[in-house]
């Protein structure tokens, strides 16, 4: 009798041990603190490698406007010191974000945050911040630098798409705003996918990257400081037989991204396969010791399951945190991510999203 329940027992394992495998891959004991206060899907930036800043409230109550059902109590841009667990209030908004078709303002560069409220644009170190007119239309931003523009930067380009890197690095140039349809009867003898390019001011030349027009729809540019590169992500996938842009991430095909150096110089890498790792539900952040993956919808057989973060480390992905990632924002010295993080709870999402920190350099 023990034989035959210890045979079961082998044969049960061997069944389910893949299935074992693949949840272990999902799973690591990283430790999560949160800030103790309501976080709103709105702003959310690192002033340094211990200090968040994002947008919150403590409560609901009934209001008293006919125009909406609940007030949100003390809400407002709150700064967070996610080592003490201080919480204080940093600044109050008329509307949630800037007040301006509420886009958002909050940027930090080199441990300067410049942020607009009520028309004024805020920049510089707490106490000292410096305070001018928001520019009028037409006007350039610059989200890696801060930078406000009202005349036409070096790295805008007539009737082209382009995305600003730091100033002294150069921009991405993403063609025509507008790209030529190709003629189906000639289709085949064209290029419908001209590649996009990186021009260099250091270089002050142009760089082709590996990577059509019809590829970027949603391209993501993170900026790595401590290893001053950038990671590419959010690309879409363009079939080479078809000619065309596909609606989904093939599942046979692992998901990339791209680091690109200053200098020009671009590596791939591949994301690891996991039955429910295909579509284009998921952001990418460049961390010190991997790769942040953010999986925001439910797909897949696991659904719901598998939201969340994950650390990726080569062709090994560890689950960090669970929920729906609202925002996701890494620290400057990418050892540490703060998320506003639904955890799809019987509750309104006024009251069920929270502002979490999870430590990535485990040991440090």
């Amino acid at each position: 009798m023990n034989n035959r329940l210890a045979l079961i027992i082998v044969l049960f394992l061997m069944v389910v041990s893949p299935q074992l495998a693949a949840c272990a891959a999902l799973t690591a004991p990283y430790s999560i603190k949160d800030a103790g206060i309501f976080a709103e899907d709105a702003d959310l930036v690192w002033l340094d490698n211990r200090r968040v800043l994002f947008h919150g409230h403590k409560g609901m109550e009934p209001s008293s406007d006919p125009k909406t059902i609940l007030r949100l109590n003390d809400r407002g841009l709150y700064f967070w010191d996610t080592i003490s667990g201080a919480l204080e209030l940093y600044d109050t908004f008329d509307t949630r974000s800037d007040g301006l078709l509420l886009k958002s303002s909050l940027c930090v560069h080199d441990g300067v945050l410049t942020y607009v409220n009520r028309g004024i644009i805020i920049s510089g170190k707490r106490g000292q911040e410096a305070r001018t007119p928001f520019p009028k239309q037409p006007y350039w931003f610059n989200p890696h630098s801060c930078g406000y523009y009202d005349t036409k930067p070096f790295w805008f380009v007539e009737n082209h798409r382009t995305i600003p890197l730091l100033e002294e690095h150069g921009y991405l140039d993403l063609g025509t705003v507008i790209p030529p349809q190709p003629d189906p009867l000639t289709l085949r003898f064209e290029n419908p996918n001209p590649a996009i390019s990186f021009y260099s001011l250091a270089a002050k030349k142009s760089f082709t990257l590996p990577m059509g027009q019809l590829e970027v729809g949603g391209l993501r540019v993170e900026f790595a400081p401590y290893k001053n590169v950038y990671l590419i992500s959010g690309l879409q996938y363009f079939d080479d037989v078809k000619r065309d842009v596909q609606p989904a991430w093939p599942d046979a095909v692992p998901l990339r991204v791209w680091w690109l150096s200053p200098d020009g110089t671009l590596t791939k890498q591949e994301m690891p396969k996991l039955p429910w790792s295909h579509g284009n539900a998921f952001k990418f952040f460049p961390a010190r010791n991997g790769v942040f993956m953010s999986k925001q919808s439910p797909s897949g057989p696991e659904a719901f399951g598998s939201m969340g973060g994950y650390l990726i480390q080569g062709q090994e992905m560890k689950r960090v945190v669970s929920g729906a990632l609202r925002r996701v924002a890494m620290s400057p010295d990418g050892c540490s991510v703060a998320v506003v993080n639904d955890m799809y709870e019987k509750k309104s999402v006024s009251e069920r999203a929270r502002l979490q920190h999870i430590q990535l350099c485990q040991g440090e």
